[in-house]
């Protein structure tokens, strides 16, 4: 029988400076407009994706495998969904909001946590602990600062966690794109 662990914000200890990471490519300025769903539905989806880290690239630094989950960010994800490195906008004209593609850049975070994968029990049945897998911002900022998209990777030993948080008013219109 599996059984739930209780996490705390000790767990997981953070690297400062927190980063805002874009795309390596040029991408199209340009303002998404945003359905009326999406204007009526907003709310974040958390999302935590878990890796086994092999025994063998157990000494890898949290440098190392945080700069290989950068990497991937700005070069292969941000490349085609570039737009997740804009802003939210309220448009004042039409009373809506709308999304900026200007690359302000996705908030990556990098963590580390002395717990191991087995501390966890089973990963895949829910646990109210796992919240603090997710960065939170400290004083809320106005929308044209706020990141739409916040990586957080947190290398455990011998397990590493991708953590995404984005808001879902986002996700679901643009996702009918592709």
């Amino acid at each position: 029988m599996d059984t739930t662990v209780s996490i705390t914000n000790q767990d997981i200890v953070k690297e400062k400076p927190l980063k805002l990471v874009s795309p390596k490519n040029p991408t199209p300025q340009e303002t998404i407009f945003l359905s009326n769903i999406d204007q009526a539905v907003t709310f974040t989806v958390e999302t935590v994706f878990f890796f086994e880290v092999s025994p063998k690239k157990k000494s890898s630094s949290t440098l190392d495998i945080s700069e290989r989950v950068k990497q991937a960010v700005t070069k292969v994800l941000l490349v085609p969904y570039y737009f997740m490195a804009g802003r939210l906008n309220f448009n004042h004209e039409t009373s809506r909001l709308e999304l900026l593609c200007n690359n302000s850049g996705v908030l990556f975070v990098s963590a580390t946590s002395r717990l191991m994968l087995k501390d966890l029990g089973n990963p895949s049945l829910p646990n109210s602990t796992f919240h603090h897998f997710v960065h939170k911002p400290g004083l809320q900022k106005s929308l044209s600062e706020t990141a739409i998209f916040t990586i957080q990777a947190i290398l455990f030993m011998f397990f590493c966690t991708i953590r995404p948080k984005r808001p879902h008013e986002i996700f679901c219109t643009l996702s009918v794109l592709h």
